[in-house]
């Protein structure tokens, strides 16, 4: 799930993170703990998005 308007800004998470960050509405530390996430090159970026996307 992109969580971005801006295309150039290439940023997601999975509905589960989403849940998790809604719930507090913040980037608190346990949301950072709970999604773990990773900063990946534009190429995997686009392969993930395109194995997980809806």
């Amino acid at each position: 799930m992109e969580n971005n308007a801006d295309p150039d800004d290439l940023q997601a998470w999975c509905y589960a993170c989403e849940y998790f960050f809604q719930k507090k509405k913040k980037m608190s530390r346990p949301f950072k703990k709970f999604s773990a996430a990773k900063v990946v090159c534009r190429q995997c970026y686009e392969q993930a998005r395109a194995t997980h996307s809806i």
